[in-house]
């Protein structure tokens, strides 16, 4: 709670007697103002205190608070002044203050004053000048800023400063009115100049009118009603209005008073200490939030550019070196980003820290929009060939890939728009962290031909036209990303090789995050993991409702430790598919799907090959063409044995083309009950004496469909039901 420490002493300040002191001065008065300056409310109470004198000299102490109701500025000063009549009839002083002011920012500062005065009834010369002491600075983390100078990114903390300055004005009544006359007008111009360490010199100007009626009925000689308009302009607020409605009233008998005596008149000074703000801070090195990089030298490129004289500025600007690309960019080669460069396309923002305080600010790239436009359909348009590599908010055309990196860790891939290419949007290989944020992939060549096209458990490393491609890839994130037009949307997949005639694991794919990723059209599975070990999916949605070939949604082949979560697919042969295969190394484990809406399939809404230890809650599948849920069990061994480990909570098929769950081969430790609506059966079986189609309950397992519990032992063509 904010301390409003100057309203208090002015409450116990006009307590004072009010009466005439018996050596001839005034007595104290108060004076209210309320007002607008600039956009803002304003409003001021000011006590006016004599404390010695006579009718020709003065000491007197003056106490001031003000307040700003937008900013709720709270503002305070209290002075001392000595004035004196000159035999010339003028009246000359000077004053001392101390303001005290808590900013909008909740910082606080103070100041010494010092002014001196020339009055005369009709000129009024006065100056002013102000020295913060104490604290004049204090940190503003809105203010950051990272900036270029001396050709490098660097980080400036945000400070609000206190201003060192000055002021002078000169005013003059206007004499169509006599000097005696209870009315006045007069006119002021003035100028003033702050300044302090780091911060541009503010010079400025200023101007007003008065007009002021004195010896008010009500309230006798001393008081007085006063309005004021007026203008000021500096660099800083630019042109700002004034108008104020002053009224001064006396706490005591001022008949003997003259009423526009400038032995009295009101001190004019400037109680707001001046403050800026800006990023004033020491320039300390600049970090790249999102990958840890030290920033280093800026290289611009933009049309007219090739890649070979980007490569050599790149090679040339060195580690951490800050790329600012726009315009169309035409490249016939890759253009290879080097470790801790960042390519930023014009009006793209990236986020720094300094490398000292540790304060966050973020850059802008206020050029024109980028494209890189590959121009060369064998050669990728962009490669991130060092760690800590990152690039953003960049359109990619053509090429063979969009982005490419190998061999490199925590890279980073955002806000990029990647079309036309003629192989994969992004492709990644035995990378180390790497994140894909905010990116648009779409419109990639389409490769309709089957037997080049569909990826084989007999080359299992090679994947072809996919809008992400990612090959024995750990820590990958994938988040708000939208793929359209697309054969594969997204494949991770371990990398194998054959081993005495074995194939085996020699790069892991795993902690692979996805969040909030969008498929529309992919010609063939919108995401398939192989080989993956953990794996979250979350706020998933894929549509492929509209063509007429697609294949699977979601497919899990030798995949474990997974949770899908949030899921929305539409289309496709199956909506989610748990493979096996007899030749790669592992297990479909571990996976749990909830909350998941499957709709429209061409066959089944969930399909499983031999897997274990798979998890099913709140899943609904609605219009499968033929089975809500298909298991597929291997009676021999050679594809993996039973389906095993299975439980479903709150599943439900509806309006299935033939019946809600069909199974083929071995079942093993099935639990839960799905739910059925509008469907033709419950479920169906192949019971030819080949299949080897049973129920195999281990543990008392109950698993039942509508509510009927299927029976454990071989099964009939109806399940039993």
């Amino acid at each position: 709670m904010r301390r409003a420490v100057f309203p208090v002493m002015l409450a116990a300040t006009v307590s004072l007697p009010a009466m005439a002191d018996p050596r001839g001065i005034s007595p104290a008065s108060v004076e209210a103002t309320l007002g607008s300056v600039g956009d803002e409310a304003f409003g001021s109470f000011d006590l006016f205190l004599p404390m010695l004198g006579d009718t020709d000299r003065l000491l007197f102490l003056d106490a001031r608070a003000s307040f700003g109701s937008e900013q709720e500025i709270e503002q305070g000063s209290v002075g001392l002044g000595y004035r004196f009549r000159h035999e010339n009839g003028w009246v000359y002083g000077f004053n001392g203050y101390f303001d005290y002011l808590n900013s909008q920012y909740d910082n606080g500062f103070t100041q010494l004053g010092v002014g001196v005065e020339a009055l005369s009834q009709d000129w009024e010369l006065r100056a002013n000048g102000y020295l913060p002491v104490g604290d004049i600075e204090a940190a503003l983390a809105s203010a950051n800023a990272a900036l270029i100078e001396a050709g490098r990114l660097v980080f400036r903390a945000g400070e609000e400063t206190a201003l060192q300055g000055f002021d002078g004005e000169i005013g003059y009544r206007l004499p169509f009115l006599t000097p005696d006359d209870l009315t006045q007008i007069k006119l002021f111009a003035g100028g003033y100049w702050y300044t302090g360490e780091g911060v541009e010199d503010a010079p400025g100007v200023s101007a007003r009118v008065e007009l002021s009626r004195a010896g008010l009925p009500a309230f006798g000689n001393g008081s007085r009603l006063t309005l004021v308009a007026g203008l000021t302009y500096d660099e800083q607020y630019d042109t700002q209005g004034i108008f104020l409605a002053r009224l001064r009233v006396p706490l005591g008998d001022t008949s003997g008073q003259a009423p526009y005596d400038p032995l009295y008149r009101r001190v004019e000074r400037s109680d707001a200490i001046r403050t800026h703000v800006g990023a004033t801070g020491a320039a300390e090195a600049a970090v790249y939030t999102e990958t840890g990089a030290v920033a280093g030298r800026v290289v611009a490129i933009g049309a007219g550019d090739d890649a070979g004289t980007i490569n050599a500025r790149l090679v040339t600007a060195g580690d951490g070196a800050l790329v600012l690309a726009s315009g169309t960019v035409d490249v016939d080669s890759t253009v290879s980003l080097g470790t801790d460069q960042y390519l930023l396309g014009g009006g793209g923002a990236l986020a720094v820290r300094g490398a000292v305080s540790g304060g966050t600010a973020v850059f802008r790239n206020a050029l024109p929009a980028a494209t890189l436009n590959g121009t060369d359909p064998l050669d990728d348009v962009l490669s991130l060939d060092g760690d800590r590599s990152a690039v953003a908010s960049l359109a990619l055309r053509g090429g063979r890939s969009g982005v490419v990196a190998e061999g490199v860790s925590n890279i980073v891939m955002r806000d990029l728009d990647i079309s036309g290419t003629e192989e994969h949007g992004i492709a990644l290989e035995s990378v180390s962290g790497a994140t894909i944020a905010a990116t648009r992939i779409h419109n990639l060549a389409f490769c309709e031909n089957n037997t080049e096209c569909e990826w084989s458990i007999f080359n299992p490393n090679v994947v072809r036209n996919a809008g992400i491609a990612a090959l024995a890839v750990e820590d990958l994130t994938i988040r708000d990303v939208t793929m359209e037009n697309v054969t594969y949307g997204l494949f991770v997949g371990s990398q194998y090789e054959e081993i005495d005639w074995e194939n085996t694991i020699t790069g892991q794919s795993g902690n692979l995050t996805v969040e909030n990723l969008s498929i529309v059209n992919s010609r063939r599975e919108g995401i398939l993991l192989v080989g993956v070990d953990g794996a979250s999916l979350r706020s998933v949605s894929i549509d492929n409702s509209a063509m007429e070939r697609s294949m699977d949604l979601i497919v899990l082949q030798k995949t474990s430790h997974a949770t899908l979560d949030d899921l929305t697919l539409k289309g496709g042969i199956n909506g989610l598919m748990f493979a096996s295969s007899f030749n790669l190394p592992g297990e479909t484990t571990d996976i749990a799907v909830s909350n998941a809406w499957i709709e429209d399939t061409y066959r089944s809404g969930i399909f499983l090959n031999p897997s274990s230890d798979i998890r099913f809650t709140n899943v609904t599948i609605v219009n499968p063409g033929s089975y809500g849920v298909y298991f597929y069990g291997d009676a021999y061994g050679f594809a993996g044995g039973p389906v095993t480990g299975v439980s479903f909570t709150d599943v439900e098929v509806s309006g299935s083309g033939s019946s809600a769950v069909y199974v083929s081969g071995p079942i093993q430790d099935i639990s839960g009950d799905i739910a059925t609506t509008d469907v033709p059966a419950p479920c169906s079986a192949d019971a030819g004496q080949w299949s080897g189609t049973e129920l195999i309950q281990t543990g008392g397992q109950v698993f039942a469909i509508g509510g009927a519990t299927v029976p454990a032992g071989t099964l009939s063509a109806s399940c039993g039901l």
